[in-house]
């Protein structure tokens, strides 16, 4: 960490060498979560010269609501900065500490291997202690923002008007709270104001770019307005963090992995011994088409040993199902897929009902799409070993995602997923 702090002031020494005119105050424009309404932001930004920092999760990217892979990467084309916010917007500190690593890691090695230059992070819900400080810094990243500490309009009375440069822990910058659908500009103005008489850096924090869409959103026009203030004012620049932490960008940290099943499997924890947020196992989801009404839990796994996944669905509308798939990623949990290939999904199930195995696959630009099904599987009261050989992936696949859809009234046990090569 200390070596970061002293290439920090030598990054920004030469800063000031190369700018003797360097504004008094340096303004950050930062984007959490990588919502597709940022997308609106981008052309504002471009017509006041301004560049700003999107704070994206792996997870997430191509996933309705979000921004694509393929506009993430034009981002960065443009000139701006891409940064971490963890793979899937996970609240560190109620982590354990390998849990924490992928989150961190994994989310980085996932944007590198993307084609992103990731440098910096921002901590979902400003959620940090300084274990997740040293991770952070472990996993190769040169800053770490929280959503806070700097005096707002309705929150951190008391709290300085901005941070200092460099900041006093660069793994604990200080930020505004993120403006709301009500933050008048003319508050905010007041206290960019404040922060000109004191100095230093303001990283300014923004979610939704839209008319009432979000709690946290903001209107273009709006935007806007507090872009031609930034613009107007002589001792204010506006820079991305990156540009004002400085540092190369470092190779990825590999994640803590979760074993496969077996040698062949490409799954993380097929088994579903390991279990995460909501006890659903770790590098699986569930969820699924329609409203269905289904409840989940854990029970027995085959043979009596570890743990299966049941569902029962008591309420079933029309063209609704309930899954359990793995996790669609950028890498950390989804395996990477080879295009014109064939793959084998199988599973361990026990079911009377109408059940099958279904594939998701990742295309070129990040985004997930339903890829196909089997045919009904066999009812069975007792453990069955289902499987399914997938068609030929397209071309551009880039990740796969598999597991078990319910398609009917009743129950449905499953345990030991699994996909590998045909």
């Amino acid at each position: 960490m200390r070596a970061r702090l002293v290439a920090l002031v030598a990054g920004l020494a030469m800063l000031a060498l190369a700018s003797p005119a360097q504004a008094q105050l340096i303004v950050s424009v930062t984007f959490d979560d990588g919502v597709a309404d940022q997308a609106t932001a981008v052309p504002i930004l471009a017509a006041h010269g301004m560049r700003a920092t999107f704070y994206v999760n792996s997870a997430r990217i191509g996933h309705s609501g979000y921004l694509t892979l393929r506009q993430v990467r034009a981002l960065q084309t443009e000139g701006h900065e891409i940064g971490g916010h963890t793979a899937t917007h996970a609240n560190l500190p109620l982590l354990d500490d390998a849990a924490r690593q992928r989150e961190i890691c994994g989310d980085r090695a996932a944007l590198l291997a993307d084609g992103l230059s990731v440098r910096n992070l921002a901590y979902p819900f400003g959620g940090q202690d300084p274990a997740v400080q040293q991770i952070a810094a472990a996993c190769g990243y040169d800053s770490a923002r929280l959503a806070s500490g700097i005096v707002s309009p309705t929150s951190c009375r008391g709290c300085p008007v901005s941070d200092t440069i460099p900041p006093e822990n660069i793994y604990a910058i200080r930020a505004v709270d993120s403006f709301e659908v009500d933050t008048q500009l003319a508050v905010v103005e007041g206290q960019i104001r404040a922060a000109q008489a004191a100095g230093g850096w303001l990283p300014l924090t923004l979610h939704h770019v839209c008319d009432g869409c979000n709690q946290y959103g903001v209107t273009a026009d709006w935007f806007a307005q507090l872009l031609d203030f930034l613009a107007a004012q002589p001792d204010i620049t506006v820079l991305p963090v990156g540009d004002v932490i400085g540092g190369p960008v470092t190779p990825a940290v590999p994640a803590p992995q979760v074993t496969p099943t077996s040698a062949r499997a490409l799954l993380q924890n097929g088994g579903l011994e390991l279990l995460g947020t909501g006890g659903v196992p770790l590098c699986f989801e569930t969820g699924g088409a329609g409203s269905a009404t289904a409840a989940w839990h854990t029970v027995s796994g085959f043979g009596g040993q570890g743990t299966a996944m049941q569902v029962r669905i008591s309420r079933l509308p029309p063209k609704s199902d309930a899954k359990l798939i793995s996790k669609r990623d950028a890498g950390i949990c989804a395996p990477r897929a080879q295009p014109g290939q064939r793959y084998r999904v199988r599973a361990r199930y026990r079911t009377l009902q109408d059940a099958r195995l279904v594939a998701y696959i990742r295309d070129g630009d990040g985004a997930w799409t339903y890829y196909g099904q089997s045919d009904p599987l066999r009812a069975t009261r007792t453990w069955r070993q289902a499987s399914w050989r997938m068609p030929r992936l397209p071309a551009g696949t880039s990740a796969v995602s598999v597991g078990i859809s319910l398609r009917s009234r009743g129950v449905l046990t499953v345990d030991d997923v699994n996909v590998g090569p045909a």
